[in-house]
């Protein structure tokens, strides 16, 4: 991989827009469109509160994110934490009703995080969790 970076900070809300900078910070001027851009920062909203708000219960953590371009220049994001295992790939889709007394408040935002991304996989590696993330930019 080339044109890659990371950066790891503590696993908190008041990190969250460190975090998005650097991500935003990594791919300005490289092509990627606004909407995308757009996409990306909901994806990482998501993944990031779930982590800062769940992934860490009895202690305090950290979250990892690696970026970089890929050789068909492909946006790929690796969001590593070694908190309690959760794979977003095993979350069940959220039922969508009209009846608003059946209607659940959670699990749209990894329903939103798969419709908006292009490619994501989750493996468990040395009781860590490792998120990776692809957005077609083809920038």
């Amino acid at each position: 991989m080339e044109d890659q970076s990371v950066i790891q900070l503590p696993a908190k809300q008041e990190e969250l827009e460190k975090l998005k900078t650097f991500v935003f910070t990594f791919i300005e001027g490289k092509g990627v469109e606004e909407h995308q851009i757009w996409d990306i920062e909901l994806i990482l909203d998501e993944i990031l509160m779930n982590i800062i708000k769940y992934a860490y219960p009895y202690k305090q953590g950290t979250v990892r994110i690696t970026c970089c371009f890929d050789v068909q220049r492909c946006f790929k994001i690796e969001i590593i934490d070694c908190g309690i295992p959760f794979n977003p790939l095993d979350y069940p889709t959220p039922i969508i009703t009209y009846d608003i007394k059946k209607v659940k408040t959670w699990g749209f935002g990894i329903f939103l995080v798969r419709n908006l991304i292009d490619d994501i996989a989750y493996h468990r590696k040395e009781n860590k969790n490792c998120l990776t993330l692809i957005k077609e930019c083809k920038c």
